[in-house]
């Protein structure tokens, strides 16, 4: 990979790092660029920072970098419970699951500053995010489970400034996943990119997969997209609760109680295939600033939801198009 560093750091505090020794040439954008290939076992390699104020030893009283792994990866094992711990500055996940995970319980925790590594490269040079020159996935979330699961909990945590989600189910399925009672709970969420993240995309071969027996209750998320993670390229994603527009085939799934404290984009994206499979909508706070997002609802069989807007109707369109019936409803003007 050729690198001039006086051409191809652009920008003050532009990072690059020199990874050659262990490149494949696989296909990547319908052409054949060379990109890393990652493993945690091989960190190495030359990092570049262009600091225009100077030396950065003397420009900076410290300079941190997080690490790229996860701070406990719980794979499927059985009735982890991770309690009452300060998770910070952990560069992929906080705390990680996959597979199908029987009785997960993070309680009582803190969690913050959490994300941000690449996940993986498309194209020649992480510099750039434009098709002909490459594209970057980076990723982080302060509680996940990738895939199955049964009895998850994740009660009275305060998470704050990551990357991604502050808590997340999720799955590709191209098997059959069943992801069910699933409880979080007087949860404080603040600054993260999704507050709480969840989709369920079937793919073939995995059209028996289902969600059942979801509660959100009582949490309070504030400000997505307003922390670190927003100099993300996909700047327009974020969201206090994000469903994206999956078929998200669920039953028994309800939003209660909590309070929604402005987000930078929709404030809540909550799209299924079924209108059944959306979820039941009750007693809810919502607090937007004026000509904001209050953002999707609904099912997308036929065509996409419409994005709903944070006006002076706001009130009505969320007790009508949500079906929040006893919301409370705060315009900032």
């Amino acid at each position: 990979m050729d690198f001039n560093i006086h051409t191809d750091m652009t920008e003050d505090l532009d990072i690059f790092w020199a990874f050659d020794e262990l490149m494949t040439r696989r296909p990547s954008l319908g052409e054949n660029f060379p990109v890393p290939t990652f493993n945690t076992l091989y960190v190495y390699g030359d990092l570049y920072l262009r600091c225009d104020r100077g030396n950065p030893g003397e420009v900076f009283d410290s300079i941190e970098s997080l690490a790229r792994l996860h701070m406990f990866k719980v794979g499927k094992a059985a009735n982890v419970r991770v309690d009452n711990l300060c998770i910070k500055y952990v560069g992929m996940h906080g705390v990680s699951a996959g597979g199908h995970v029987v009785g997960l319980q993070v309680t009582n925790c803190e969690f913050g500053w959490i994300g941000g590594a690449i996940q993986n490269y498309t194209g020649m040079d992480p510099n750039f995010t434009n098709a002909r020159r490459g594209q970057i996935v980076r990723f982080g979330n302060a509680i996940e489970i990738y895939g199955g699961c049964e009895n998850y909990v994740a009660e009275n945590n305060y998470i704050y400034e990551v990357y991604d989600a502050g808590i997340t189910h999720q799955v590709s399925a191209y098997d059959k996943f069943v992801l069910k009672n699933i409880r979080y709970t007087d949860n404080l969420i603040e600054k993260c990119v999704y507050g709480i993240e969840y989709f369920l995309e079937i793919k073939p071969g995995g059209e028996e997969s289902y969600m059942d027996d979801i509660e959100m209750n009582g949490n309070i998320i504030r400000l997505s997209g307003y922390g670190w993670g927003q100099q993300r390229h996909n700047y327009h994603t974020p969201a206090l609760i994000k469903g994206w527009s999956y078929e998200n085939t669920a039953s028994n799934y309800s939003i209660s109680n909590n309070i929604f404290d402005r987000s930078a984009y929709r404030m809540l994206h909550l799209v299924a295939e079924k209108p059944e499979s959306c979820p039941v909508m009750n007693g809810n706070t919502y607090i937007q600033d004026l000509g904001g997002m209050i953002g999707q609802y609904g099912a997308n069989e036929i065509e996409e939801p419409a994005v709903e807007i944070f006006d002076e109707n706001a009130e009505e369109k969320i007790q009508n198009i949500l079906g929040d019936k006893s919301a409370k409803v705060y315009v900032i003007e």
